[in-house]
């Protein structure tokens, strides 16, 4: 834990070395199957090692910040004879690096008084689609805003959510096969604005 401008500003950082075992997945052989008809196989061991720093605090006082960091190294240890050749492997899902950044600046006085402008970004880096580690979906960036403005009891909010109305696709968690993969894929929501008005008595 470190302190930054007279301690307004905290940083925690974790280093860490994860270990799971026994990890229930979907059968290999099954995943063609009706999901009620499909039966589960044992992933094996898997191990993640890495990093995390958080920021929070003020730098100013008007200026908020949160933000973080993220390094992920894993890797499947053993596996079960049904996924022979994966061992060493990494999971899908999972990127080795990503970064947030959010800030605040609230107007506590003057002719723009009540009124705070907010803005963000998260990033990743490309992660595999499977455990066979074949296939990559490729890094993105979002950026989201957001506006306020607060009298006495009663506040009016506007926020966006993907200014530049990234694509993006997200690999499911503990995915064996990329055949698999293409067909459990998320995908990425387009822009989006909502206003909210909430009052306090």
């Amino acid at each position: 834990k470190f302190g930054f401008f007279e301690n307004n500003l905290i940083a925690n950082v974790a280093i860490f070395d994860l270990r799971k075992k026994d990890i229930a997945i979907v059968d290999p052989d099954s995943i063609l199957l009706p999901p009620a008809e499909q039966w589960s196989t044992n992933l094996g061991e898997t191990r993640t090692r890495g990093i995390d720093i958080q920021l929070t605090g003020t730098i100013t006082d008007n200026l908020r910040l949160i933000g973080g960091y993220a390094y992920l190294n894993n890797e499947l240890l053993t596996v079960d004879p049904s996924l022979s050749g994966q061992e060493g492997n990494r999971l899908p899902g999972i990127p080795e690096h990503s970064f947030n950044l959010w800030a605040v600046y609230d107007f506590t006085e003057g002719p723009l008084e009540g009124l705070g402008l907010g803005g963000g970004v998260f990033a990743q880096s490309d992660v595999f689609i499977s455990t066979e580690n074949f296939s990559e979906y490729d890094a993105y960036a979002l950026v989201d805003l957001m506006a306020y403005y607060k009298r006495q009891n009663w506040k009016i909010q506007l926020n966006v959510k993907n200014l530049t109305d990234e694509t993006y696709n997200l690999a499911q968690a503990l995915t064996t096969s990329d055949g698999f993969a293409a067909i459990r894929t998320g995908t990425s929501e387009p822009l989006i604005a909502t206003g909210s008005f909430s009052l306090e008595f």
